[in-house]
């Protein structure tokens, strides 16, 4: 069972990354009159999946994303 929150702290860590960076390239490709609720909405809900799983996981596993 603790790997698998492992494995599900990461996968949502990495979903976190990529979601940032998804965010970072359309504002760099967004002429005015951008909406980011959308952005804003997904962010809040990973950053409250991996809150959730933080005190489950590991400590090393939770340092590693520090």
């Amino acid at each position: 069972m603790q790997d698998e929150l492992n494995h599900l702290h990461e996968q949502v860590s990495q979903l976190l990354g990529n979601h940032l960076g998804a965010w970072a390239n359309d504002l760099m490709n967004t002429t005015a009159g951008h909406d980011d609720s959308r952005f804003l909405s997904v962010l809040h809900a990973l950053l409250a999946m991996r809150s959730a799983l933080a005190p489950l996981v590991s400590q090393t596993q939770d340092a590693s994303h520090g």
